[in-house]
């Protein structure tokens, strides 16, 4: 740049020059400023040249290492059963009252709704949190064989029997009215287990019948029909809810990806359809022992926690492989298989008038809840472990909540 302004100052010089030097000429004659404008005007014209050709070049910057952010530590969150000083206590140091025996509970995912229902098709919504009554149903005088709650809260679903085992009607609820709003048919015998999506849009369900059968919950229309001899113990969707797990009597676990069931080419009017549509959605089959005395499936659907009818252990097996995870030591029925956040997972079983919760990698007891009410005969636990909802023989419900000691 420097070059460039002295050549064009040294430009600017000669145009003056030339400018007072005509006026010499025509004056006196003399052409003598003649050689000084030129070598003026010469350097002008090549210091302007030099300066565009030879620019200096720019300094290079140096690229800096990029520093990778430094890892933070992931928080876990605990389950609560896990955490220390945890004790459950029972809501209002009282129990609450449904009537007759209790045979099933369900309570909804956000842990906010408790139903109960006994042998004589009543069934009895309540709130977790106050422990008040919410409403009451009743599935037209007959024996209740499973019952769930749909993901958001509104409705209760139960399996209907019929008499000789005959009958597999399930019967859907409105929680806040008690009053039954559908009835689903899908099943010819008794229904044992249904399982929601985490949508609630798909259920799952199967039964005596020997059928696992997946469907729209509000327009019924089926997504896959595919028998599981023995079926009917439990059933569950996965994360993303494309694929299903059930289990058997006869310890066979069966994981379905019912997007499969369903193919153009085809025709559903004869058997054969059927069964080469039931092979393609059965991607894992898994064949256990002897006959189950009590079985339960993980919150997350990965793990299936078996406990045999002549064992005095149980068995936890991976779902998606068959492989054995853990075992514990049995001394009660076991109930459920909470899976925790930090991916625990936690055995409850009943034993007379006591709960039990078992840690299945340490075989540790890590909770023992008395009940003084009677002989347990069922409990659930929430989803988020915060909660465990005992029924006993003489109607009596307790709600015990995770509290710090």
């Amino acid at each position: 740049p420097g070059l460039i302004i002295i050549g064009v100052v040294l430009l600017g010089l000669a145009c003056l020059f030339s400018i007072i030097g005509i006026g010499a000429i025509s004056d006196f004659g003399d052409y003598s400023f003649l050689l000084p404008v030129a070598i003026m005007f010469i350097l002008g014209i090549g210091m302007c040249i030099g300066g565009i050709l030879f620019k200096k070049p720019a300094p290079k910057i140096r690229p800096q290492p990029v520093q990778p952010p430094t890892p933070q530590p992931i928080a876990v969150k605990k389950d609560p059963i896990h955490q220390a000083g945890v004790k459950f206590t029972l809501h209002n140091k009282k129990y609450i009252r449904h009537g007759k025996s209790i045979e099933h509970l369900a309570i909804s995912a956000n842990g906010e709704i408790l139903i109960s229902a006994d042998d004589q098709g009543s069934m009895r919504a309540w709130n977790a949190g106050n422990a008040k009554e919410i409403s009451h149903m009743q599935a037209s005088g007959q024996k209740i064989s499973c019952l769930s709650i749909t993901p958001d809260g509104k409705h209760a679903v139960a399996g209907v029997a019929g008499k000789n085992g005959e009958g597999g009607d399930l019967a859907i609820f409105d929680i806040q009215s008690g009053r039954l709003v559908n009835t689903a048919d899908f099943h010819t015998k008794w229904i044992y287990a249904v399982g929601f999506s985490s949508d609630g849009k798909l259920v799952a369900s199967t039964g005596l019948d020997w059928m696992i059968k997946i469907w729209d919950f509000e327009t019924g229309k089926l997504s896959l029909a595919a028998k599981h001899p023995d079926a009917g113990a439990a059933v569950r969707f996965q994360p993303g809810d494309r694929q299903v797990v059930s289990v058997s009597q006869d310890w066979t676990i069966k994981v379905w990806e019912f997007s499969r069931f369903f193919d153009a080419q085809d025709d559903f009017n004869t058997m054969d359809a059927w069964r080469r549509a039931a092979e393609r959605a059965c991607v894992a089959s898994w064949e256990g022992g002897p006959g189950i005395h009590s079985v339960a499936i993980s919150g997350n659907g990965f793990h299936v926690a078996i406990k045999g009818s002549n064992s005095a252990e149980g068995t936890i097996v991976h779902a998606n492989s068959g492989e054995q995870a853990y075992r514990w030591e049995s001394t009660g029925r076991l109930q459920a298989l909470y899976s925790g956040p930090d991916e625990s997972l936690v055995i409850w079983e009943k034993s007379e008038n006591a709960m039990l919760a078992i840690d299945a990698k340490s075989w540790e007891q890590i909770q023992k809840i008395e009940c003084q009410a009677g002989n347990v005969k069922k409990l659930v636990v929430s989803p988020a472990g915060d909660l465990v909802i005992s029924g006993g023989e003489d109607g009596s419900i307790g709600i015990w909540k995770a509290v710090v000691a």
